[in-house]
């Protein structure tokens, strides 16, 4: 499994570039991308508090990561009984 993180939007970004480069090597890996999404980003709060509104805070990030992981150990399991 792949994360990438990058402080730009994620289309056209850093994980689009893996996700391109994975498929034309044809490579079966997934993919976790975290980034801004494309869309209007409000103006007038704190970088650090729009970081947590989409979920971009390292807190969130280390969760969203944490959860993926487990349900990847999980699913190993499953496929092992």
């Amino acid at each position: 499994h792949i994360f990438t993180m990058e402080d730009g939007v994620l289309k056209g970004g850093f994980g689009s570039a893996i996700l391109e480069f994975l498929s034309d090597k044809n490579y079966d890996v997934c993919v976790e991308r975290f980034g801004w999404p494309d869309e209007f980003i409000p103006h007038g709060d704190s970088v650090d508090q729009l970081r947590k509104d989409f979920s971009l805070d390292p807190g969130s990030i280390y969760s969203r990561i944490q959860k993926k992981l487990k349900n990847l150990v999980s699913e190993k399991k499953q496929l092992v009984s």
